[in-house]
């Protein structure tokens, strides 16, 4: 017997060796009582986790930690950019086959003028900056011409409806669409815009560093200028005139 339960013994059980002994066959009574005082209840003694729960308790908690961080990446790698919307609205793969592809040399500042009853209408400024206008279009018998002299592109749907178009064209190109029903989705364009849609939306991306003159309204859509003002930059300044009829407007910072 260890001197600490010699000394328990001794002052709660006695210095009775019979009592001494009968302590230690049935173990601790569940009430004791110093000399003079009242019986009490037997304190319960705590339980001290093993080296198991040390090992289980910190593996739990990573194991939620890391369901937490994949959990907040699912959910931010969901969440689409502005780009990845207008993807959505019209502008497919650009790489994909088209019932109809042309391409011009332009020379200058050149100009696309889009008329008749298109779907969607997406354009996007050519990533290499070069003097190319690449038209694809998702039927073949729309008419596309280009007159050098004026150094405008015509894309005219000829009597068909719902033609989706895909082009990319030099950032600088000014653009003109007239009274078509369809989206249209201009990306990275900086020249002048004369837009009329019916009933479709109207989503312009544009450079942090870009310089126009807004001009914009819709008759029940909604309106949205991430910059803010009308007039943004440093002269000149491109108009971008804009109008729907019951879709909304959109101007983004790219």
């Amino acid at each position: 017997m260890s001197n600490q339960e010699q000394q328990f013994l001794n002052q709660y059980v006695g210095n009775d060796p019979l009592e001494q002994q009968q302590q230690m066959m049935y173990g601790e009574p569940e009430y004791y009582a110093r000399p003079g005082e009242k019986l009490q209840p037997q304190r319960p003694r705590r339980k001290r986790g093993g080296p198991l729960f040390l090992v289980i308790v910190p593996l739990v908690v990573i194991v939620l930690l890391v369901a937490c961080l994949a959990f907040a990446a699912g959910v931010l790698g969901s969440i689409p950019s502005f780009s990845h919307r207008m993807h959505d609205k019209g502008i497919r793969d650009w790489s994909s086959r088209n019932e109809l592809q042309q391409t011009f040399l332009v020379t200058s500042i050149s100009k696309l003028v889009i008329k008749g009853d298109f779907g969607a209408v997406n354009i996007r400024a050519d990533e290499n900056d070069t003097n190319k206008v690449a038209v694809n279009a998702d039927q073949e018998n729309i008419v596309a011409n280009y007159n050098p002299e004026t150094n405008i592109i015509t894309i005219d749907a000829n009597g068909l409806e719902g033609v989706n178009l895909n082009i990319e064209t030099p950032k600088t190109t000014d653009i003109q669409v007239n009274e078509i029903s369809g989206g249209v989705n201009i990306e990275g364009v900086t020249g002048q815009m004369d837009i009329e849609d019916n009933s479709g939306s109207i989503d312009v991306v544009l450079p942090e560093t870009a310089s126009f003159h807004l001009d914009a309204s819709t008759k029940k859509g909604r309106f949205n200028n991430d910059f803010g003002n009308d007039d943004v930059g440093s002269s000149p300044h491109p108009t971008l005139k804009l109008r729907s009829g019951s879709g909304s407007i959109e101007v983004h910072k790219g």
